[in-house]
């Protein structure tokens, strides 16, 4: 669960004194202005217990992780609050590895289980802005 294009990556020892940096974060997108739904697959709107497979409108377009600086991964905007409570805390963490790995792209694995080099150096990318790569249906 580390990439090895990670400068920082440090793995908690046995005795769980040292932080744990991590190379991934899962998506955890929750828009609370919409409601439930407005949220990843990971989080169903009820004690993030995530989404049956059939539950996912679009597999081949929805992220499941992404290359991040902490465990949650998600685009401007978006907030889910048992992760962060700033909306860009968890985009800022994508950008902020795209800045030091893969020039400038992270990798994005989908929920079909193709993985995608992104750009996401600036809110403006697609993958920092387009909330439909977030979310698990048209709905959201």
């Amino acid at each position: 669960m580390v990439c090895p294009s990670d400068q920082n990556q440090q793995i908690l020892d046995a005795a769980l004194t040292n932080p744990l940096l991590v190379s991934y974060g899962m998506n955890c997108a929750y828009n609370p202005t919409l409601g439930a739904p407005g949220h990843g697959p990971f989080n169903d709107g009820s004690n993030l217990r995530g989404w049956i497979d059939s539950g996912i409108e679009s597999p081949a377009e929805t992220i499941i992780c992404t290359d991040s600086e902490n465990i949650g991964a998600m685009p401007y905007g978006y907030n889910d609050p048992p992760f962060t409570g700033s909306g860009t805390y968890n985009a800022d963490a994508v950008r902020l590895a795209a800045q030091s790995r893969h020039n400038g792209t992270v990798n994005a694995l989908f929920f079909d289980g193709h993985v995608k080099a992104m750009k996401a150096d600036s809110q403006g990318t697609e993958l920092l802005s387009m909330s439909k790569l977030w979310t698990v249906s048209g709905a959201d």
